[in-house]
């Protein structure tokens, strides 16, 4: 045993041989810009609209927003707004939506669905795009026969989804 001891502790006094290796492993991440949204133009029915008749505005005539982008982006509204009135009164409004390169187009494409289907956008030459949502609307005859008189206001929320990275 006196033998075998000073064998072990020169076994465990000697450093170990053991090998290591490094290599660097790339990591990207793409941060895509926030869609943004401006230039609102408001969907305004006129200066007065006569109990018991309907009442129509074209998205081409009506509100409007510039839309700005770097990836597909899937744009989306509401089918339908109630307005409302201070003291009481609600008016119900039919949405129509449609969709242009420019914010001056007298023709603009109707989305192929309905608002809540929505437009999904096109991103022009691989860069920022700009991009046009139009907004018309329709009151029914019956949704004015038996309100108050007054100015009836509500909004419409637009929603921005990516649909690609």
């Amino acid at each position: 045993m006196k033998r075998l001891l000073p064998l072990l502790l020169l076994v465990w006094a000697v450093p170990s041989m053991a090998q290591t290796s490094a290599a660097p492993i790339g990591v990207t991440a793409k941060v895509q810009s926030a869609v943004t949204m401006s230039g609102m133009v408001p969907l305004d029915f006129g200066a007065g609209i006569v109990p018991g008749t309907q009442t129509v505005v074209s998205a081409a005539n009506g509100g409007r927003m510039m839309v700005s982008y770097n990836v597909a982006t899937q744009l989306s509204m509401p089918t339908s707004v109630t307005l409302t009135r201070t003291g009481g009164g609600t008016v119900a409004v039919a949405l129509s939506c449609a969709q242009a390169s420019t914010g001056s187009s007298t023709t603009p494409t109707p989305f192929a669905t309905d608002c809540a289907g929505g437009y999904t956008t096109v991103l022009v030459g691989a860069a920022r795009t700009d991009w046009y949502v139009y907004l018309g609307g329709t009151i029914s005859a019956a949704a004015t026969t038996a309100v108050p008189a007054g100015t009836y206001t509500g909004n419409v929320v637009v929603t921005a989804t990516y649909t690609t990275f």
